[in-house]
Parts: C-alpha cells; sequence; structure tokens
C-alpha cells in the first residue's frame, strides 16, 4: 500500500514538472525590454535669424565697453594688477604655468606682414585661461592661454562665458576693411581644454559686446549698413540660444 502511494506521488510529480510553463505575453516581454534613452543636447545654437531689434530705452540692459575704446594698452597696467602669474617685461608678456613652466609671448614691432603685439585684458579663471588681445598687421584675434600648459586658442573675438562657464560664444565684425570675419563662434570646455562647436559666418551684419543671459538669450551691439544712406549703423538686438539636438 505505500509503496503504491509513493509511485502515485512520483507520477503527479513527474507530470506537473513536464507541463511547460505558459508563455507571458508578449507585450508584457516587449515592456521588460525597452530601454528609453534621452538624447542630450551637444551644444547650443544661435538663431541668427530671428533677432529681435531694441531701442535703448526698451530695456536696461547695459552692453560691456568694447576694448577698442581709447588706447588699449593703457588699460593693461590696471589688468595686470588684477590677475596672478601674469607680468610684462618690455615687449613680451610672461606667463607662469600651473605645470611650473612658463610661456611668453613676445611682440614683433615690425611694419610688416610679420608684426604682432599683444596686451592682456583680463583672466578668465573659472575656465582656467589668460585672454589677450593681439594685433596683426592688418588684423587682430584674442587669444586664449590655457593657465596649466599653455595652449593657445585664437578666437575671432572677445569671448563671452555662458552662465554655467561650459561654453564661449564670440561675435565678430567688420564690414569696412573686412580684414576679420563677420559672424560667431561657440567654443565648448571641458576641462580646461576648448573645442570648437561650430563657426558662421554672415555677409551683411555683424554683432560685438555680447552678454549671454540665464534665460539663453544673447544681447549684442548689431553692426549693418542701411540701405537707405549706406551707412554703418548699430543698434540693440536680442538672439536666442537653443539646443537642435534635444529630444
Amino acid at each position: 500500500m505505500l509503496r503504491n502511494t509513493i509511485l502515485h506521488v512520483i507520477a503527479i510529480t513527474f507530470l506537473l514538472a513536464c507541463v511547460s510553463k505558459p508563455s507571458s505575453d508578449p507585450k508584457d516581454e516587449a515592456k521588460d525590454t525597452i530601454t528609453v534613452v534621452k538624447r542630450l543636447p551637444q551644444f547650443p545654437d544661435l538663431d541668427i535669424s530671428q533677432y529681435q531689434v531694441y531701442e535703448d530705452s526698451d530695456t536696461v540692459i547695459t552692453l560691456p565697453e568694447s576694448d577698442f575704446v581709447g588706447a588699449p594698452k593703457d588699460r593693461e597696467p590696471a589688468s595686470l594688477r588684477q590677475a596672478q602669474g601674469v607680468i610684462r617685461s618690455g615687449d613680451q608678456l610672461t606667463f607662469t604655468l600651473k605645470n611650473g613652466q612658463q610661456k611668453v609671448l613676445k611682440a614683433n614691432l615690425q611694419d610688416d606682414e610679420n608684426s604682432v603685439d599683444y596686451i592682456f585684458i583680463r583672466s578668465l579663471d573659472a575656465i582656467g585661461h589668460w585672454e589677450v588681445l593681439a594685433f596683426y598687421y592688418e588684423s587682430f584675434d584674442y587669444v586664449l592661454i590655457s593657465q596649466f600648459d599653455g595652449t593657445e586658442t585664437h578666437l575671432w573675438n572677445k569671448a563671452v562665458l555662458s552662465p554655467d562657464n561650459k561654453y564661449l560664444l564670440c561675435g565678430s565684425c567688420d564690414l569696412e576693411a573686412q580684414f576679420v570675419p563677420n559672424g560667431f563662434q561657440l567654443w565648448s570646455v571641458e576641462n580646461g581644454h576648448l573645442s570648437l562647436s561650430w563657426s558662421k559666418e554672415i555677409e551683411n551684419w555683424g554683432a560685438e559686446r555680447l552678454i549671454w543671459t540665464k534665460d539663453n538669450y544673447v544681447w549684442g551691439e548689431q553692426t549693418y549698413r542701411d540701405q537707405v544712406t549706406g551707412e554703418l549703423t548699430n543698434r540693440l538686438i536680442k538672439m536666442r540660444l537653443f539646443w537642435p539636438d534635444a529630444r
């Protein structure tokens, strides 16, 4: 009797083991395997086609003064007093780097195609760089010097930092001589290194003296040629920044 009971239990257990488990709903399986990937924005873009125009009386925004007002070199001593690790000796600027070495920018004041002069502008400690204005034979640009290793990065014009210090934007304008571009550059900042994200050249206008606000707008002084008078005219504009890769 006991033997028959044991055989009966074994048979039932075997039958239960052989019965396949019902498969789950394919929809449920799909839900388990879906991974939602949100594309992060790569870098901001600047809307240069649908900007807003303002009169000075329309807003309380105050644009920064241009480095070209007066004689830039006359303001350099005050800028050097506010900086650390930079000294001038005659026609050269010497930068003491964080790696213990020195970086020297030496002027060539000969009146020929090789001429260059450097003027110290300011420290950008938030991104680990110094900013220098460089004058050449028939043009100029801004040079950012890495405080870490002395790497030079040449920009079209003065850099304006994004509120989070992750980007640099510069606006350039030269409608008369056309020695420098008209347009904008965006640089990305990562671990003290700069890389060019994009550049945009514009034919009929340019903007300088930029401000990047916390609500992701850029204000600047636009220079354009009046179609009626043919004269160069300045006005205040506001441009939108947006992230085209955001999803």
